[in-house]
């Protein structure tokens, strides 16, 4: 069901598109985004038509406008967590010093934001549609040709050429910041100061809690002459400590350049746009970034890792890390320039950095692909029913994943190649 959307609220996110209060609200059309990709696991999602008058011409604006769960335990979650406080400074405030950072003919790959009001008190419910309630309103991309990818598919070389590409010059506009930016004593808009504390909330904690039991179940489950007979806590301790470093990931290795990253890049948060060839084929050539409720300021390795470790398999990896680096690289040293570059991330860097940190590749899909796959074992089907955030990350799901993984063959194979290259990475298996 579309969420309500105050007029007002609208109002101003026309006058910051236009520039201008000279215009008419003639008409809005609200929309709820059902539950495919776009309708987002941590949030409620709409479509906005506003029809405005301006010197005597009607025009149709498109908006895209989020707002947090409905339900009480899970928008706790988003409030209590700080994903949407997160998300509204990262559009209003960080986007805006990045852009300025790139040159003129460049802008970072998020889309614009035109109005948000953040959380007032974090102990109330706000009644839906009410002056209260939080709410980002942005340019809907898809006005842009930008599309998401239905279904989860895995990204092909094509893909993922153009993320990296896209990734260049996001990471490229915080280099450029920190670079240009002249010292001041006000470092409150700053990235570090904003994001040096991302983790600190305990839900967040709680989450990688839960996580770590639900793989070491999961683990005892599905490989008993592995994990069986108490091994299950040795996983558990793995884990845990796994998260550990993606918690410390911008203090852990000092000798990375941290950078503002944007922290989620899986298939869900990525649109992208198409050219179409002389046979007819659709071609990816450019890609936007969205949903900023995770950024960090972390190594940009950070988003590599998440991006390929969810959005491709194994055997892809194995045989295409490498040259996607060295095309990312590449890609930055055209943004900042080879100088800079080799100040803040010679290669050597960040092959080393994609060792160091590996492990925020393999327990983010272990976390991620059990949630996002769970479909597959209905057949496909969607209940309908928002997400019980207690039921789905908050709670140990291990004996759930395996007997998922008998019922559906698709989802077994995903997640057991997934959760393998796990522990065999954290040199477990």
């Amino acid at each position: 069901m579309a969420a309500p959307i105050r007029e007002d609220d609208c109002k101003t996110a026309v006058q910051n598109l236009l520039g201008t209060e000279d215009f008419v609200l003639e008409g809005l059309t609200v929309r709820g985004v059902g539950d495919g990709n776009a309708a987002g696991f941590m949030g409620r999602h709409c479509k906005l038509t506003v029809a405005v008058r301006v010197g005597g011409e009607l025009r149709e604006l498109r908006f895209f406008a989020k707002l947090p769960p409905a339900t009480k335990s899970h928008r706790a979650f988003v409030i209590d967590a700080k994903l949407f406080h997160r998300e509204c400074v990262a559009y209003t405030c960080l986007a805006p010093m990045m852009n300025d950072a790139l040159p003129h003919n460049l802008s970072i790959p998020y889309p614009r934001c035109y109005f948000s009001r953040d959380t007032v008190n974090p102990e109330i419910t706000p009644v839906p549609g009410s002056a209260e309630e939080e709410i980002i309103i942005l340019e809907d991309v898809s006005f842009r040709g930008c599309e998401f990818r239905e279904g989860f598919p895995t990204m092909d070389l094509h893909h993922c050429r153009v993320v990296m590409r896209s990734l260049a010059r996001l990471h490229a506009a915080s280099i450029l910041y920190e670079h240009r930016r002249r010292p001041s004593p006000d470092e409150s808009l700053g990235p570090r100061s904003f994001l040096d504390d991302l983790w600190k909330p305990g839900i967040a904690r709680s989450y990688a809690q839960s996580c770590s039991r639900t793989v070491a179940t999961a683990s005892a489950c599905l490989w008993p002459e592995e994990f069986g007979n108490g091994r299950d806590a040795e996983v558990f301790s793995a884990m845990v400590k796994a998260w550990d470093l993606l918690f410390d990931a911008g203090t852990a290795f000092p000798q990375y350049s941290n950078i503002m990253c944007h922290g989620d890049t899986w298939t869900n948060n990525i649109l992208f746009s198409y050219e179409e060839t002389e046979g007819g084929c659709k071609v990816p050539v450019d890609c936007v970034f969205v949903d900023l409720q995770i950024v960090q300021y972390v190594p940009p390795v950070t988003d590599i890792l998440v991006f390929l470790h969810i959005g491709t398999r194994r055997e892809f990896r194995e045989r295409h890390t490498k040259s996607l680096l060295e095309l990312y690289h590449k890609t930055l040293g055209e943004y900042v320039g080879t100088d800079l570059l080799e100040r803040v991330l010679p290669f050597s860097a960040l092959l080393q950095s994609h060792a160091d940190l590996r492990a925020i590749g393999l327990i983010i899909p272990a976390a991620y692909l059990p949630v996002i796959f769970e479909d597959m074992v209905k057949g496909g089907e969607k209940s309908g029913e928002p997400m019980d955030i207690d039921e789905a990350i908050l709670k140990d799901r291990g004996e759930t994943i395996a007997s998922n993984c008998k019922l559906s063959q698709a989802y077994g194979e995903r997640i057991m190649e997934c959760f393998r290259e796990c522990l065999e990475g954290l040199g477990l298996w």
